[in-house]
């Protein structure tokens, strides 16, 4: 009986893969997530970064950036714009004094179709006020456009945890709340709860684990923002601070790393990688701008013996009883600033971070070599100079940081765009693996600002509308152990992608090799672990109501023994009027954990999915929208995964004693 269900649910994929194509034509047409996920999801990068990505787009997508009005800081908000796009869209503007239609878009010839169909989702076009009027809070708060969704997820099945040792049920859910005023106030919160966390119980006394909350005004005076309650901080290409999300190596073809300084709201369920208290960015004149914070929140860590910390925690979860006894049980104190110069092509900006912690931080750094220059102490400091020139056909950026001890970390990016069709990029860093900096996230490939000195090539070239490359090498050398390597150590990573469309089909696909190097069982010398993967995907649609998509993912991995892995996956979507349906089911095989495969899946807004799927088995999942008076969207998703090669479905707490991972998804989103 099994191997008839097996066999029975592999037909069926079949037929979906095979029939599909002959059903349908016509021009492609599909959500900003679909596009957007093209660029980023072969990284397989830190997937809270590209769940950071995905929720500050979504906030955009709610409120779309005026052109007629925008400035350099909102459009280089947008990850997939260049600097050079963004001065032609500037300059554009500037020109003929207002756009009257997107369709104008057409005529900035710097931006590509695949960059124009995005940035479709996140900017519109209206009047420009010629006087900003005065903000009355009492007005602001009374008028406005009003959100509040609410997100609910169902499992089918009964973790271990739930019967032995988690605080609470099994269900996650989320409660958003936003007010916005023109774009003058944003005010608003976000309540989330994680499946087996206390509700209204245990140390959870205020109902949801985590709130999110925040205050942000826009434009008053001289003041360009001011943030209050949870926000974010970017400065420079984030040697020293970024609250913003890092690309990955795919995107920086086209995203230029800019550097600035800005602040915003944090509406995000996450509990990591954002700052309580107060910040603003002020404008003293017309070239020198300012941006000054101060925070203090609580952490999660994981405490020696003598009270100091060992570990600070990021994941957020408070399922177990150890787990609750670490919620909040750290403070720390951040505070800092930036101050910068902008003319018409060049800036430079000046930038300071402190931080301080109630608890001393002392990792075990001599347990293992990896560990011995993790940061420690109580207090830190880092002090940075980033700047940049853009021209017509070249544009340079860079940073110097350096920490309370002396130890350096540098990062410069030069493009260079010797036609519209063709741009080449280079990225130099150097991390010294003594180079320490809390709250920094930028370019690396060890992922970490610590220990690394890499050089990265790049090149897009796009002939036609037709057709697009895209190519880069990235060279990183580790002088110091790190994570499963005791000495130092060496990793490559080259790419090629390439798209080609009609006015009605479109092909696309990359090969990617990664190269890195891992400590053999007596750690006595490195080998080499090749990486091998490579994509196929077929995409078409009627007009913009039925569209579908053919994918074929592989992978080889060569470490001591060969393992492999393949996956094909079918997506149909409907769309009509406020009506959209939508189904994907895929097929994967691998013979290892080793050679597992990732695949984004459309998901809920707000929502983040993109798993890895290893053994074998099937994904299939479908979901339904609907919009009632353009004010109310009821948002239902089911997603299943079947395994043909087990019984039982993770280890510990999260196992799961069946095959089958049936879950369902509920949104409520009501605008008023």
């Amino acid at each position: 009986m099994a191997n008839y269900s097996k066999w029975g649910q592999c037909l069926c994929l079949l037929l979906c893969l095979t029939a599909s194509p002959l059903m349908l034509s016509a021009q492609q047409s599909r959500p900003w997530q679909d596009d957007f996920w093209q660029w980023v999801e072969a990284d397989e990068g830190d997937a809270a970064q590209w769940e950071e990505a995905f929720d500050q787009l979504t906030e955009l997508e709610n409120h779309p950036i005026n052109l007629n009005s925008a400035t350099r800081e909102q459009l280089e908000r947008l990850p997939f714009l260049s600097s050079r796009q963004v001065g032609d869209l500037l300059e554009y503007v500037y020109r003929n004094k207002a756009m009257l239609s997107l369709s104008e878009l057409l005529l900035v010839k710097s931006i590509g179709d695949d960059v124009r169909r995005l940035l479709l989702h996140f900017v519109c076009v209206a009047p420009v006020e010629r006087q900003m009027p005065t903000l009355r809070l009492d007005s602001a708060l009374l008028r406005g456009d009003n959100t509040l969704s609410a997100t609910v997820s169902i499992p089918f099945y009964t973790r271990k945890g739930y019967r032995d040792g988690y605080l609470g049920k099994r269900y996650a859910h989320t409660v958003r709340y936003q007010h916005n005023y023109r774009d003058r106030l944003k005010v608003g919160f976000t309540a989330a709860q994680d499946a087996g966390e206390p509700f209204f119980s245990n140390r959870n006394k205020m109902g949801y684990d985590h709130y999110s909350y925040y205050l942000q005004l826009n434009h008053l005076g001289r003041i360009d923002r001011l943030c209050l309650g949870m926000y974010r901080v970017q400065m420079g290409m984030g040697l020293i601070m970024n609250g913003a999300f890092a690309m990955g190596k795919t995107m920086m073809l086209q995203s230029a790393m800019r550097s600035s300084a800005d602040i915003r709201a944090y509406s995000s369920r996450s509990v990591a990688n954002y700052l309580q208290g107060a910040a603003l960015t002020m404008r003293l004149s017309d070239h020198w701008r300012t941006t000054v914070f101060g925070s203090y929140r609580p952490l999660d860590a994981t405490l020696n013996d003598d009270g100091t910390v060992r570990t600070l925690l990021t994941s957020g979860y408070h399922r177990l009883p150890a787990e609750m006894d670490k919620k909040h049980n750290t403070y720390r104190w951040d505070a800092g600033g930036s101050v910068g110069w902008h003319g018409k092509k060049v800036y430079v900006n000046g930038n300071f971070v402190y931080s301080h912690f109630d608890r001393t931080l002392d990792p075990d750094r001599e347990g293992a070599p990896f560990r011995r220059y993790q940061a420690a102490g109580a207090t830190f400091a880092n002090m940075s100079v980033d700047y940049g020139y853009t021209g017509d056909n070249i544009s340079l950026a860079g940073e110097a940081a350096i920490n309370r001890h002396g130890h350096l970390a540098l990062l410069h990016r030069a493009t260079w765009h010797p036609a519209t069709s063709l741009t080449f990029s280079a990225i130099h860093r150097y991390y010294d693996k003594q180079y320490t900096a809390l709250h920094a996230r930028s370019f690396s490939e060890g992922g970490k600002v610590q220990n690394e000195h890499g050089m990265y090539v790049g090149m897009e070239w796009r002939p036609s509308w037709r057709f697009l490359l895209k190519v880069y090498a990235d060279y990183a050398h580790f002088a110091w152990a790190r994570y499963q390597v005791s000495t130092s150590s060496d990793a490559f990573d080259t790419k090629v992608a390439c798209e080609w469309k009609s006015r009605n089909w479109m092909l696309d696909g990359y090969y990617r090799l990664h190269l890195t190097q891992r400590d053999n069982a007596e750690k006595t010398t490195l080998y080499n672990r090749y990486n091998h993967r490579l994509r196929l995907r077929l995409s078409r649609a009627i007009g913009s109501s039925l569209s579908w998509q053919t994918q074929l993912d592989g992978t080889s991995v060569s470490i001591h023994q060969q393992y492999w892995g393949y996956m094909g996956s079918q997506q149909l979507t409907w769309k009509r009027s406020t009506f959209r349906l939508s189904g994907r089911m895929g097929y994967f095989h691998t013979n290892s954990y080793e050679s597992r495969l990732y695949q984004y899946e459309p998901s809920l807004r707000y929502d983040f999915y993109f798993p890895a799927f290893y053994g074998e088995g099937i994904r299939y999942s479908f979901l339904a929208s609907a919009t009632i008076a353009n004010r109310l969207m009821l948002t239902a998703k089911l997603g299943v995964t079947d395994y043909f090669d087990r019984s039982k479905i993770g280890s510990g707490k999260q196992e799961i004693c069946h095959s089958s991972q049936p879950d369902l998804q509920l949104q409520m989103e009501w605008k008023f």
